[in-house]
């Protein structure tokens, strides 16, 4: 069976992948742009290019709120917005929002929205596979709930890494060359992410 998601970022990245100085010399304008402005270009870069490959790039920990869990149905799952997550067996759950770094906790709620956590001896972090997983460990079963919406929370660490250097160099590349983009467009109605950008970022999609 598929089950609605929502995924909420709850300790966003303090840096982005690339710096207001890098944007500058890329985008080839002289010191009078407002850094605040190119600092929403960067930002909004970023959000794009995350979209389009449905990855964390600088780590930050975010919460997965589910209201089931999955039945070896071997549906996929439609990134941020409610689509459905993979499980082989019922044995495993697909993160749908990557690369996975740890889990942190995992929450199961009763109608009185009192938290239970599961014990973290019951379950482990498949970090190797991609798109990440949670996976319960022999002879366990995945914990009860009775609250019928977001009875779930899985709180888990995306990214490449701390650093705007873990970030793969396409990756901050595409970035740049969307930063330009939307300044070279800004004004207009509707802007998409450049081909060249899509291009890069492919890989990683």
């Amino acid at each position: 069976m598929t089950t609605p998601l929502r995924i909420i970022t709850v300790t966003q990245h303090a840096i982005e992948p690339i710096t207001g100085g890098e944007a500058k010399v890329h985008v080839k304008v002289d010191d009078s742009i407002d850094a605040a402005y190119l600092s929403t270009l960067i930002s909004t870069a970023r959000h794009m290019a995350e979209q389009f490959t449905r990855k964390a790039f600088i780590n930050r920990s975010m919460n997965l709120f589910l209201d089931c869990w999955p039945a070896g149905d071997p549906g996929w799952w439609d990134g941020m917005r409610e689509g459905s997550i993979v499980a082989s067996q019922a044995e495993y759950l697909t993160i749908p929002f990557g690369p996975l770094v740890s889990i942190t906790h995992v929450k199961t709620y009763d109608d009185s929205d009192t938290p239970t956590v599961w014990p973290s001896a019951q379950y482990f972090a498949d970090t190797a596979t991609q798109p990440g997983r949670l996976v319960k460990r022999t002879g366990y079963s995945w914990p009860t709930f009775t609250r019928p919406a977001n009875g779930i929370e899985i709180n888990f660490v995306a990214g490449f890494g701390a650093n705007a250097s873990d970030v793969p160099p396409p990756i901050r590349q595409a970035i740049l060359m969307t930063v330009a983009y939307l300044y070279e467009h800004r004004g207009d109605a509707v802007v998409e992410m450049p081909g060249i950008s899509k291009q890069l970022l492919m890989p990683y999609k």
